[in-house]
């Protein structure tokens, strides 16, 4: 059975992340950067596309500032201790964006949904105010324009510091590092606008998210980053998916627990119908935090959460929502049906796991949850010291998983601790070497790298 198949996901356009079920475009440049999880920004227009215009006028948690080139983190635990989610995650890395170096205007630009034609239309301008509730852009006419934040798609700055076009370029090459320190320095430049100071603040945790992916110590700053700009643009239209980045960015710390009740918090308040907070974006985040509730021990946390959600998505109303849209709201209540599932496993019921996990394989009607069921089951398989049915399992999971690097992580994980279990100790050590080689930004890596100490 190989774990070394072909990596399939490429660095996402722009920030995004956490979502159940959707295609990556596969490039050159993806078979050879590992994955550095989903990324929230990127989960606002992945989302966004997903729920349609209605849900889209909802789903704008994300100010990007211009073509990005990096995902950031988001997911689920491996062996049998959380949920299956996807991705992302994150990233999971939330990329600051900024306009295409050497490109001559300076005007922001500003991507809105019109209300009454539904079409996506450019504002250029200044763009004055950035905020939770609306958006404010001086045009180029002199006119003032004020937008509800809900009908702004994204947001691209053109008068930035040089620092800031610096950091984009370091980034999109891959030079972490050099990103970061360039991103502090357009944080901290006092000619800069607040609105810009913040999206640089923001893309220095974008860029330590991605940076994580090798060097896992990075999470821990990307963490501290993503607090900062939370505390200092408090009324930032990017807060939700700071936050969804923060409790991304504590899991993948190792401090499990802290991320869940950051993800819990963010859910709730969605449900609470705060302004400016993404529908999808905070429903994925009550799934992200489930997961981290069981990988940190927190069972009834993990119930009570899961519960919580489960409500959520049966009331969501599907009333206007295209195919698209029904799909992705179906594929999450799906997965997080499962929840039930994961915390049999997390409660050590491997039998009573696999029992459900085999008859959802079956039943469920979604890719993202018979996907989701057939982790679920080899992870019950595994618990139970079944082997070599659990290696079966998780090797189709994980060649099924391609659209969802947590979980795909996952079954690489479990398919290692299978072959483990077995004796077969070289194709257990390539399992788990591709977990932390390709699939460093997500919770799986470090289990790994613990399970490589015991061959």
């Amino acid at each position: 059975m190989a774990c070394a198949r072909p990596y399939r996901y490429h660095r996402p356009l722009s920030p995004e992340s956490f979502t159940v079920e959707a295609p990556h475009r596969v490039t050159s440049s993806s078979l050879r950067r590992p994955y550095a999880g989903p990324t929230p920004a990127r989960l606002v227009r992945r989302a966004a596309g997903a729920l349609g215009v209605v849900t889209l006028l909802a789903t704008n948690a994300v100010a990007a500032s211009a073509v990005t080139a990096a995902p950031a983190a988001t997911a689920a635990p491996a062996t049998t201790a959380a949920p299956a989610t996807t991705a992302a995650p994150v990233t999971p890395r939330v990329v600051a964006v900024n306009v295409v170096a050497g490109q001559a205007a300076k005007s922001d630009q500003v991507f809105r949904i019109d209300p009454r034609s539904g079409k996506i239309v450019t504002i250029k301008g200044r763009v004055e105010q950035h905020g939770l509730e609306r958006v404010v852009i001086t045009r180029r006419d002199d006119k003032e324009g004020r937008y509800d934040t809900s009908e702004i798609v994204e947001v691209i700055f053109g008068d930035v510091p040089p620092a800031f076009t610096e950091a984009r370029r370091y980034l999109a090459r891959g030079d972490f590092e050099s990103s970061v320190a360039r991103f502090r320095v357009a944080a901290g430049d006092a000619s800069a606008r607040p609105v810009v100071q913040g999206r640089a603040r923001l893309g220095a945790a974008e860029a330590l998210m991605e940076w994580g992916a090798t060097d896992p110590t990075r999470f821990r700053e990307a963490a501290e980053e993503a607090e900062r700009f939370i505390s200092s643009f408090a009324d930032d239209r990017n807060i939700p998916v700071a936050r969804a980045l923060l409790g991304r960015a504590q899991v993948l710390a190792g401090e499990g627990a802290k991320g869940a009740a950051t993800l819990e918090a963010l859910f709730k308040t969605g449900q609470a119908g705060t302004l400016g907070y993404p529908r999808t974006l905070t429903l994925q985040a009550g799934l992200d935090g489930t997961n981290a509730y069981l990988a940190a021990g927190k069972v009834a946390e993990a119930r009570a959460l899961s519960d919580e959600l489960v409500s959520a998505l049966a009331a969501v109303s599907r009333d206007g929502m295209d195919a698209a849209a029904l799909a992705h709201l179906d594929a999450l209540t799906e997965v997080a049906s499962l929840n039930t599932g994961f915390i049999s496993l997390a409660e050590n019921k491997g039998d009573r796991a696999e029992s459900a996990f085999r008859a959802q394989v079956v039943a469920l009607k979604t890719n993202a949850g018979r996907n989701a069921a057939r982790l679920g089951l080899g992870e019950s398989l595994l618990q139970q010291s079944k082997y070599r049915e659990a290696m079966l399992v998780l090797a189709a999971a994980s060649a099924l998983t391609y659209t969802s690097p947590d979980r795909e992580a996952r079954a690489q994980l479990g398919l290692g601790l299978a072959y483990r279990g077995l004796g077969q100790a070289s194709d257990a050590k390539a399992c788990l070497e591709r977990v932390q080689r390709v699939y460093g930004a997500t919770p799986a890596a470090a289990l790994a790298a613990e399970a490589l100490k015991t061959l």
